[in-house]
């Protein structure tokens, strides 16, 4: 039989690694995705786990695109726990983000309007990071479109331009001169394509 000492040893032994296994953090998952440059996106980490409840520090960090393994990226948003206060002190350390005060299972970061300097890897994790179990996600921002109103615009003077050209030729449809040069059908025709090809280029 055990000593007693021993016994209770084992006993507090088991019942820690009991604990451990039942407190070990889930991952931590990150949600970003593509953006039109100048418009809002977001960068959403779900901790699975209430925030406030684990009094910890948590961190989200952004990580350049194509970065090698183990670089050091840049803090985006530092949430201290305050431990005499019972909350988090939350600043943001990149300019250009901004974020939802209201820490419940997941954090959320905003860019108010996206651009290059934004692209990159973003993570969360509780501080310090040996303790978390993180999955990145990446922020990608693409060109923003022509607009619909500008390329209607210029197809309508584009027109208007060749209808007046048109118009002003008329005269020399056929066979004519135009200060000495001779016009006929088919070289119109081709002096018309070409005055469109360079309105469009």
């Amino acid at each position: 039989m055990l000593p007693i000492v021993t016994l209770s040893t084992h006993l507090l032994l088991l019942m820690s690694l009991i604990s451990g296994v039942h407190s070990v953090d889930p991952p931590i998952t990150c949600e970003a995705g593509t953006f039109t440059a100048g418009e809002p996106a977001s960068v959403i980490c779900n901790f699975r786990t209430n925030i406030t409840a684990t009094m910890r520090s948590i961190a989200m960090t952004r990580y350049p695109p194509h970065a090698p393994k183990h670089s050091r990226g840049k803090d985006v948003l530092l949430c201290s726990w305050l431990s005499e206060e019972k909350k988090h002190d939350c600043s943001i350390e990149m300019a250009n983000y901004t974020f939802d005060t209201a820490l419940t299972d997941h954090l959320t970061v905003r860019i108010p309007a996206v651009n290059a300097e934004q692209v990159g890897l973003y993570m969360c994790y509780f501080v310090p990071p040996e303790e978390t179990q993180a999955h990145s996600c990446e922020l990608r921002v693409q060109a923003r479109p022509e607009s619909t109103t500008t390329a209607i615009t210029t197809t309508r003077k584009n027109i208007t331009f060749v209808w007046s050209l048109h118009h002003a030729l008329l005269p020399f449809r056929s066979i004519g001169s135009l200060h000495g040069v001779v016009f006929d059908s088919q070289h119109l025709t081709g002096l018309l394509n070409a005055c469109l090809f360079l309105l469009n280029h």
